[in-house]
């Protein structure tokens, strides 16, 4: 019998949109780094997106299928977090982590109310995940880009144009010369 082959799977991504609907409403406090040679001073690997604005919408950069949402505290703050994977093809999946940034419980229960997905669900870029519970205490959507190649976090900036990348730079205060630092 002849061997049935594998289906053809497509790794490659396209230009990505921002996980937020009005870029005019963020600063950017970290971008991406792999260790702590960045302006921020340590690895970081994501962007994150912060608001002052209470319920920010959290969007979908990329079409494709919702694999994860949990809610978990995170070390050493003990704060909130909700994360959310979006698995865009065989290859990437988009990390969502909404940060309140507060270790209390009913916030915690209150921002995963707000998020609007669920796993399995498939969603186009554009559509409304959730929003983010922000404030004057830090809320921000760390969101990055996943490999499974290398199985891990890589920079962003060649998924974004030019354009969004020139935006992300000048909302970034420590006045960075580009969006990713890396060690290798």
């Amino acid at each position: 019998p002849t061997p049935i082959a594998p289906a053809a799977t497509n790794d490659t991504i396209g230009a990505l949109i921002y996980p937020v609907r009005n870029i005019a409403s963020i600063r950017i406090m970290e971008a991406f780094s792999t260790d702590a040679s960045a302006p921020w001073g340590f690895a970081h690997n994501g962007i994150d997106f912060m608001t002052d604005r209470d319920r920010e919408p959290v969007i979908a950069s990329a079409d494709g299928t919702i694999t994860r949402v949990t809610l978990a505290r995170f070390a050493p703050l003990n704060n909130w977090q909700v994360n959310i994977s979006l698995r865009v093809n065989n290859r990437y999946s988009l990390a969502y982590v909404i940060e309140p940034m507060t270790s209390d419980d009913a916030i915690g229960q209150a921002q995963l109310a707000l998020i609007t997905v669920q796993a399995g669900q498939s969603v186009t870029a554009g559509d409304l995940m959730g929003e983010l519970i922000g404030g004057v205490n830090g809320g921000h959507i760390h969101w990055g880009i996943n490999d499974a190649t290398v199985d891990r976090a890589i920079c962003p900036a060649p998924f974004l144009s030019e354009t969004q990348q020139r935006e992300l730079l000048a909302r970034i205060p420590s006045n960075p010369d580009r969006l990713c630092y890396h060690s290798d």
